[in-house]
């Protein structure tokens, strides 16, 4: 009697487990329209990694150029039209009746009926930067309609359509590739670059030493070995990670790829798979990468273990968080298998031997020096010496660590002493709150305070902060070293045509600047025309203003004012007066 509950169990678990494979198959199956009318090229992959977060769409190159039609992938109503400066740019979300949202973004112009509702609402608005919910029955869509022009606005480094598909109550992103695999060529494995091996404690070694240790790959089409095929000694708490990419016929773009797997002894260990997760979980990557060697060498190891405080969604599996416990001299068969998107799969296998001797090299101090604090992730943590004081709240870090601090003497133009506030080497997952006391600073210029972080290479960078109570305050998302500086110049404007004689723009169709601020940044610019305001369209890759001429709003073949303003994040406000003929 007590066996047939389990056999019920079992059965409907079984039927369960088949229901949801046959729904996820039919999902990926879904006959969605081209949302270009070009052979379909990846110009990057959905999951990549990325400074601070995954790429959470696919982007498909459009030549090289911008202006290709656009179209709708499934029926629906536009539901969201979103414009800004940096980001997705000019955006389009459609919602459709099963229960998923596209966005088509990096725009370069909506089709005429939807660009006249988005300049109706930016003229409304006053302002170039709009987010607008639609209702559902104000622009309805057809499957495989015409919707915009593909472009380069936002935060690009070229022309390209970004394509994203969410589900509709969660607005979690999951990945295009796997309904578009019939359309687009991809017959190439990914590639396996280097492979690290990590000792993860102070009892741990790889080769007798505690250092990180890498190896080159030697590549054999699908089958990978390392080139160095030496014994490879490890003791104790071993973590592995790798560089590695992914190519799609046709193209020389390395994306990322879709799935790992590691496996000990034929044990599957860690498993990441890049489907589906949640924006808020994104700043989750800079404990997927080795966030330290990728601010050094600009170049991403995936690690395949995780820290204590990752909890991303994309480890799909894993057996003590992927660590590789080392306590025999037997030998440890390591397998890692890297998927993309279309199941091309690559595979390295290599040994280890355990090792029992001891580190030939000295282990970093574990307890706290002079200057130094140790900080713990599952709880608050507060540093205060002198003119500073740090707060790092719960689970701001992905593991404890020793929090190193220094002073460097006052500079002439700065307000306060250089602080190192521990290093750009280790990474924030939330913000800290960094407060300095500033010296000999001018009443006048309280409101003009702010915190600078200075990089390896002397580059200032605003990092925001104000005044209040004695001290200039702000949340920092990185460790580094910090200054109070002040920000008193106004951003400058130049016009771009003044070759034009006497301001004739009768033959063209816009008057363009070019906007800089050197600290702070541009906040917020506006532009009146006869008095009245006009829509300029800034584009911060460029530093360039504009205003495209506007018969419907602006009468030709007469001389008009133009007063332009732009203000930085210290509310320095740049001014510019001409006259023009139109």
């Amino acid at each position: 009697m007590k066996l047939f509950p389990k056999i019920i169990y079992i059965f409907l678990f079984i039927i369960l487990l088949a229901n949801f494979k046959l729904a996820a198959q039919l999902l990926k199956n879904y006959n969605y329209a081209l949302p270009l009318d070009i052979p379909l090229k990846l110009a990057g992959s959905f999951g990549e990694i990325r400074l601070n977060h995954l790429h959470s769409g696919t982007d498909f190159r459009t030549l090289g150029i911008t202006g290709l039609n656009v179209y709708a992938i499934e029926e629906g109503y536009v539901s969201r039209i979103k414009i800004e400066p940096d980001g997705y740019g000019k955006a389009i979300y459609i919602t459709h009746p099963n229960g998923y949202v596209s966005l088509y973004g990096h725009l370069e112009r909506f089709r005429n009926d939807i660009e006249k509702y988005c300049k109706n609402e930016q003229y409304k608005q006053s302002t170039y930067s709009i987010d607008v919910i639609l209702k559902p029955r104000e622009i309805s869509i057809k499957k495989g309609d015409f919707i915009a022009w593909s472009g380069n606005t936002g935060g690009t480094s070229g022309p390209h359509l970004h394509l994203e598909i969410r589900e509709e109550k969660s607005q979690d992103p999951v990945n295009p590739l796997l309904y578009f695999q019939k359309n687009i060529s991809d017959t190439i494995p990914p590639v396996i670059e280097k492979v690290w091996i990590y000792p993860l404690s102070e009892k741990s070694a790889v080769n007798r030493q505690f250092a990180t240790a890498y190896y080159n790959v030697t590549s054999s089409g699908t089958k990978e070995k390392l080139t160095n095929e030496l014994p490879i000694l490890v003791k104790g708490d071993i973590g592995f990670g790798i560089q590695t990419y992914d190519r799609s016929d046709g193209t020389t773009i390395r994306s990322g790829v879709y799935s790992i797997d590691l496996y000990e002894n034929n044990n599957l260990i860690f498993q990441q798979t890049v489907d589906k997760y949640s924006f808020a979980e994104l700043r989750y990557v800079n404990s997927l990468i080795d966030y330290e060697y990728y601010i050094r060498n600009q170049k991403k190891i995936n690690r395949l273990y995780i820290q204590p405080n990752n909890h991303f969604s994309i480890y799909k599996q894993e057996v003590n968080r992927g660590i590789v416990e080392v306590n025999d001299t037997v030998w440890y068969q390591i397998r890692i298998v890297v998927r993309d998107a279309f199941r091309n799969e690559t595979e390295l296998n290599f040994r280890l031997k355990g090792d029992l001797k001891s580190p030939e090299t000295k282990i970093s101090a574990t307890e706290p020096g002079v200057n130094e604090q140790k900080m713990f992730y599952q709880r608050d943590n507060e540093f205060q010496q002198g003119n500073v004081r740090v707060f790092v709240p719960k689970n701001a870090l992905y593991d404890d660590f020793l929090f190193d601090f220094s002073m460097l003497p006052q500079q002439r133009g700065y307000y306060s002493e250089f602080y190192q506030i521990h290093n750009r080497y280790t990474p924030l997952h939330k913000s800290a709150s960094l407060r300095i006391k500033p010296t000999h600073l001018p009443e006048r210029l309280n409101d003009k305070a702010l915190l600078l972080n200075l990089d390896e290479r002397g580059q200032v960078l605003w990092n925001g902060g104000n005044y209040k109570d004695g001290y200039v305050t702000a949340n920092i998302r990185t460790f580094g070293k910090y200054v109070v500086g002040v920000d008193t110049i106004p951003p400058t404007i130049k016009l771009k045509s003044r070759h034009l004689k006497n301001n004739n723009f009768t033959r063209w169709k816009r008057i363009s600047f070019t906007i800089k601020d050197d600290l702070s940044g541009i906040k917020s610019y506006n532009g009146f025309v006869d008095g009245h305001w006009v829509l300029f369209e800034y584009d911060p890759k460029q530093d360039l203003l504009f205003y495209e001429f506007d018969p419907d709003r602006l009468k030709f073949g007469l001389k008009h004012t133009l007063d332009l303003k732009v203000t930085d994040e210290k509310n320095n406000t740049g001014k510019y007066h001409t006259e023009f003929f139109k």
